[in-house]
């Protein structure tokens, strides 16, 4: 009898041991419940939840979930998928295009805030600036990701290398000192290049762009130096996107190692190009509306070659993301939906459109690991909406809510 209980003792005491070290569930941050969800491209789960710490996805349950949360969202009759992100934008190319640092100043102070609020409020919780202000749109982007200032996340590519004398510097600048010394790399020397990309790598850029743009009658983008500003990119571990519209410009672009492009390409893509490109696993932002000003005008590309291109990109599996080329001449709501229509038109269907919204441009962004889908380790940010954009897209305009790292950012319930 003593050995019994002696043994038994020494198993109420374990027994006691081991619950006291199952840690209690933490409270979360967030918890959205019985909602529609958008998991990843393909996967939609009914009525279910979405639990968040500290600004990461803890949870994804398919069904009911009983967890105490600081803040609860019921999700019934709503449908919450990843933030949207725009690959394709100018935040502080606006016009009228500033031209000095005293009216970059004020804008920066006085419009900048609205236009990323405006960013926020139609569920874009990361865009890219593919041709921005230098330094100021890394300085944007710094004060973003650092909360002194509210915004979407901002990747950012720099100012664009060009050919001298060539797009942007004679068309978005045209008769704008200012502008073209701080939108335009105009590099005539390889050691300049060289240096130039050093100096955008280590003010945080998140990649460079060339451009391409013999469909201006401008001079080609000179090869031996292209070849410069790709090289130490990739030292830099940065990507390289290309602005290129014609075969030969693609094609020179692919040559330098270039597989990213900031549009759907203007001239109908030939055969043999088509072929290479699928061997380069080439990525294309849409741009099919093409919201983009030059020189404080609408820019006036055939649209139906890029239409009939993007339509043969898709058919072919090639990576699309959702771009609008928005510089402000229209609200950022109008050039979703303006967007989303043009990709429609050519073809697209609302799933590969959602897909081009989220997984398809956190993948174009490098950064699928993280942003793009709703998956157990992912940032925590989500659209909530007012209906079913699975069967109307229109439904992305119906704003409950908008979800940026775990905070709730927007709500409208």
């Amino acid at each position: 009898m003593t050995y019994l209980r002696v043994v038994a003792t020494v198993l109420l005491i374990y027994g006691l041991a081991c619950v006291s070290s199952v840690p209690s569930l933490r409270r979360a941050d967030l918890l959205i419940s019985d909602a529609r969800l958008l998991t990843r491209p393909g996967e939609i789960l009914q009525r279910s939840a979405v639990v968040v710490i500290d600004g990461t996805i803890q949870e994804v349950v398919a069904g009911e979930l009983d967890r105490e949360a600081t803040t609860v969202i019921e999700g019934e009759n709503y449908t919450v998928l990843p933030g949207l992100i725009d690959t394709h934008v100018h935040l502080l190319t606006q016009s009228p295009i500033v031209d000095g640092d005293a009216a970059m100043a004020q804008y920066l102070n006085e419009i900048l805030p609205g236009v990323l609020d405006e960013y926020l409020a139609a569920g874009f919780t990361s865009v890219m600036s593919t041709g921005d202000f230098w330094p100021f749109i890394a300085e944007v982007k710094a004060r973003i990701d650092r909360g002194a200032i509210r915004g979407p996340r901002i990747f950012v590519l720099g100012p664009m290398f060009t050919t001298p004398g060539a797009h942007p510097a004679t068309t978005m600048c045209a008769e704008n000192p200012w502008c073209r010394a701080h939108l335009a790399v105009e590099v005539d020397d390889e050691g300049d290049a060289r240096e130039m990309v050093d100096a955008i790598a280590q003010a945080g850029a998140d990649g460079i762009k060339i451009v391409f743009d013999a469909s201006r009658d401008n001079s080609r983008f000179n090869i031996a130096l292209g070849r410069a500003v790709t090289d130490r990119a990739s030292a830099h571990n940065l990507p390289v996107r290309a602005h290129a519209h014609t075969n030969g410009d693609i094609n020179d672009a692919l040559g330098l190692g270039v597989s990213g492009f900031v549009h759907t390409p203007h001239e109908p893509i030939s055969d043999e190009l088509l072929e290479r490109m699928m061997a380069t696993d080439s990525s294309f932002a849409t741009t099919l509306s093409n919201s983009q000003l030059v020189a404080g005008q609408p820019s006036e590309f055939p649209r139906e070659p890029q239409k009939q291109n993007l339509t043969t990109l898709v058919e072919a599996g090639f990576l699309v993301a959702f771009g609008t080329n928005n510089a402000g001449g229209e609200s950022v709501g109008s050039a979703l939906l303006t967007e989303t229509q043009a990709l429609q038109d050519a073809g697209m269907t609302s799933s590969q459109i959602l897909t081009a919204l989220t997984a398809g441009a956190a993948e174009y962004l490098g950064r699928l690991n993280e942003l793009g889908t709703i998956e157990v380790g992912k940032r925590a940010d989500f659209l909530i909406v007012e209906g079913d954009p699975t069967t109307d897209l229109t439904a992305l305009t119906n704003v409950v809510a908008v979800v940026k790292d775990g905070a709730l950012i927007v709500d409208y319930r």
